[in-house]
């Protein structure tokens, strides 16, 4: 068997998705870091783990998702067309704070937003992945260095906070400068909705990819063995087979959560170890390991259908 070849990390897409997003919400908005190259480390082998079963959790939502094309076009078009909207509402303000900021308006600091904007959105890519590297050198949790990833935003989400206040405010700037004012009002809102989609969908796949690719992988008509997972042999927590090589608890390479927690574990025929409750999960639309693809067991006989 030919070995895997490592995940691309970071591409120059990714980069420009990466600045483009934060120069657009004022920095307001939290992204996930990079993953870091890989190194030769005792946590590189419980990573790989997780990793197979994720790619093959995102191979199973892509053929999932290839039976729902036409709903995947509409929505990618739907995106492409707010994102171009989003993108010309900043031009537009850009413009206007270039050659209307000499105007009267009452809210004086209304024509420096755009700046502040610029200015602050690309400070929290170069702070916040200092942060994040001194958090992993002191092997810091994922949950750490999400909190710091929050953090760097809240800055963020004051100049967006103190653009709405300004236009709620201003009460005489709409009639002596609308050039500035209507333009920089558009933009403002149309941030608000952008970090605000953009963070929820954030928290969603950084606490819940595992578990949402299950649920939509339940959505099929495949054969499980739920059954079978039931009378699979019961690991001690403490046995030293659900240790690494540091004596540290290793993680279900499904839910990436320590054995020791989320109730009891099982050890698969193949000898692959998961949490019980993760594998009745898996093994209600499969009858195979997530990892190796051996059987788990027998597939229960009333999700193979009536007999002809």
């Amino acid at each position: 068997m030919s070995e895997e070849s490592p995940p691309v990390r970071g591409n120059s897409a990714q980069r420009l998705f990466r600045a483009t997003s934060l120069t657009l919400t004022a920095g307001a908005l939290v992204l996930p870091p990079q993953p870091p190259e890989p190194e030769e480390t005792p946590l590189l082998g419980r990573r790989r783990d997780s990793d197979q079963v994720q790619q093959r959790l995102v191979s199973e939502l892509l053929s999932f998702v290839g039976l729902c094309k036409v709903w995947l076009v509409l929505l990618l078009l739907l995106m492409f067309v707010t994102g171009v909207i989003v993108m010309v509402m900043f031009f537009q303000a850009i413009f206007a704070t270039i050659f209307y900021q000499d105007k009267p308006c009452d809210q004086p600091l209304l024509k420096w937003y755009m700046l502040f904007t610029l200015l602050w959105s690309q400070v929290p890519p170069c702070a916040s992945s200092f942060v994040r590297a001194r958090l992993q050198m002191l092997q810091q949790s994922a949950l750490v260095s999400f909190c710091a990833s929050v953090l760097f935003s809240l800055p963020g989400w004051v100049i967006l906070g103190y653009g709405v206040y300004m236009v709620q405010h201003a009460e005489t700037c709409p009639k002596t400068n609308p050039q500035l004012f209507y333009p920089i009002e558009r933009f403002i809102y149309a941030q608000i909705g952008v970090a605000l989609i953009a963070f929820l969908l954030t928290v969603l796949g950084f606490f819940s990819l595992r578990y949402l690719l299950l649920a939509l992988n339940r959505l099929g008509e495949n054969p499980g063995c739920a059954k079978a997972v039931e009378k699979l042999e019961v690991v001690d927590k403490h046995s030293p087979d659900l240790a690494d090589t540091d004596g540290q608890i290793m993680d279900c390479p499904i839910c990436m959560e320590a054995y020791s927690e989320a109730g009891d574990v099982v050890r698969a025929p193949c000898k692959h170890n998961f949490h019980k409750a993760c594998l009745l999960t898996w093994c209600k639309n499969h009858v195979d390991c997530p990892m190796c693809r051996q059987p788990v067991g027998e597939p229960d006989k009333e999700s193979q259908g009536p007999e002809p």
